[in-house]
């Protein structure tokens, strides 16, 4: 598994000074969990519109962070609510929850660790 969060963008997040870079973190998992949410209604509801909103909300949040990953997936999922082609919504949901967990994973990682120097993958 690849790394869950560009190192580039973690090394730099970190240079704009260590209460900055924790608040943003603790913002992105307040905020994201409601994307999240948002999302989840959207396709119980077989919404487009409302998954399409919700998905290219959560996909600049996720590309600041460094969540390259978690962010293409909100991109599909954004192209898919856009085109309100909704067949395959629920495999990709599952795709993004997953993604979704490891990312939060890894920046509480960082919260808890806040000397931590690099970020670790899902691998350790």
């Amino acid at each position: 598994m690849p790394n869950i969060l560009n190192q580039d963008t973690i090394a730099s997040l970190r240079d704009l000074g260590n209460d900055f870079f924790r608040e943003l973190i603790e913002t992105f998992l307040q905020s994201s969990q409601d994307q999240i949410e948002l999302i989840r209604r959207g396709v119980r509801e077989e919404s487009g519109s409302d998954i399409e909103a919700a998905a290219h909300n959560l996909k600049g949040a996720c590309y600041s962070q460094g969540a390259e990953e978690l962010s293409t997936l909100c991109a599909e999922m954004e192209e898919k609510g856009r085109e309100d082609n909704l067949s395959e919504i629920d495999g990709l949901l599952t795709l993004m929850e997953e993604s979704y967990e490891l990312t939060t994973v890894a920046l509480r990682e960082i919260l808890k660790d806040g000397n931590q120097l690099s970020v670790k993958d899902g691998n350790q």
